[in-house]
């Protein structure tokens, strides 16, 4: 009935003028309520769909009152995000498809209609979209990440909270150290160093600004698939030095077999927590898997009483300086560690000289990681 109604519309205007038009509205308004009943008797009593009616009315109301056409679906009250849809955020972001998903949040690959470029967009998930202790941490994000500018650190573009609170970001094509150390097993020692020195950049530049990580992971690497450029990315549990990270009872204060001893002790996260995050990280690039295809069993979970086996047991064919760098940064005690992520990178720089200098090595010392690499032997 509303579709002939429409119909009459149309031909009133066109051929009659706007006179017999407006005759015609009082019985399109009836038509529309008409609808907008049907649909929510038809919904009524459904606890799967609760805002469908809603939806249906936005429906009705978009395709009579100017919805433009193939315009892209909103999302309604609840947030909900049809995954794949095309869903415009802001009037802007247009989600093309999920990257990740995390504990409080999923990554979007978007187009920005703006400007004409691709993003990613960092969207909290529905079950935390109206709890504000969570929203605030998105916000909190954001914040922290407007106050770092590097360039092995992935760009905030972009935030805002509607329909749901978002963060945009700049897209890294590529993939992350997590995937790769699945599918290679592990890096030369010229391409760890080379990855490292990126990160220990990055951190550097974040530590300087009075920011922790709180979360240096293989996942939270990505990888840039042009030219294997490394960037530090997902600065959720990021908190400034002498603060405590953003996390509520019973959460975990990290990735598994990333966190820093002294965290899981009750202390607060610094710069030489993120170090020892990192020393793992470098660990696991270096030892590979013990056991074909699971990249995790080189990265137990840590404790005061549990400490990562020595990677000289690991792998007797690494440079001794470098493996005494990696040993020392995953040290359990603080103090033992590195006194920053500088001296760590200052001392993986000089292994990279080192390798260099020798040719029966059997590594490019400032080879990039390609994520195409066959996997190692």
């Amino acid at each position: 009935m509303l579709l002939c109604v429409e119909l009459i519309f149309v031909l009133a205007v066109v051929l009659s003028g706007a006179s017999i038009a407006t005759l015609a509205l009082p019985l399109l308004g009836i038509a529309t309520e008409v609808g907008r009943a049907r649909g929510r008797r038809a919904l009524e009593g459904s606890a799967e769909h609760p805002d469908s009616a809603r939806d249906v009315e936005v429906s009705v109301r978009r395709r009579l009152y100017g919805g433009r056409p193939g315009a892209v679906p909103v999302a309604n009250r609840t947030g909900s995000v049809p995954v794949g849809s095309g869903l415009l955020i802001h009037d802007r972001y247009r989600l093309l498809k999920r990257l990740g998903a995390g504990g409080m949040a999923s990554v979007y690959r978007a187009h920005d209609e703006l400007l004409d470029r691709y993003v990613a967009v960092k969207l909290i998930a529905d079950r935390f979209a109206a709890d504000p202790a969570h929203v605030e941490r998105l916000h909190r994000e954001a914040r922290l990440c407007a106050r770092l500018a590097h360039s092995n650190i992935p760009a905030v573009l972009d935030a805002g909270a509607r329909p749901r609170d978002f963060i945009v970001m700049e897209l890294v094509d590529g993939l992350d150290a997590y995937r790769l150390l699945h599918r290679r097993g592990r890096l030369t020692p010229g391409q760890a160093v080379h990855v490292l020195a990126q990160i220990c950049d990055a951190l550097t530049h974040a530590h300087d600004r009075g920011v922790v990580h709180g979360d240096v992971s293989p996942s939270n690497i990505l990888l840039r698939r042009c030219d294997g450029a490394a960037k530090l990315a997902d600065f959720g549990l990021a908190c400034r030095t002498g603060e405590g990270a953003p996390t509520h009872a019973g959460e975990l204060l990290g990735t598994p077999g990333h966190v820093a001893p002294e965290v899981l002790w009750g202390y607060e996260a610094t710069p030489r927590s993120d170090l020892f995050c990192l020393g793992v990280v470098a660990y696991r690039f270096l030892a590979g898997p013990t056991s074909a295809g699971d990249a995790d069993a080189t990265a137990p979970l840590m404790t005061a009483a549990r400490p990562l086996p020595p990677l000289a047991d690991v792998r007797s064919d690494l440079p001794r300086g470098l493996v005494a760098a990696v040993q020392r940064a995953v040290s359990v005690e603080p103090d033992s560690r590195q006194d920053s992520v500088a001296e760590f990178r200052a001392e993986l720089i000089g292994q990279r000289r080192r390798l260099s200098a020798a040719p029966s090595a059997g590594v490019t010392p400032r080879q990039p990681v390609r994520t195409e690499l066959p996997r190692a032997a």
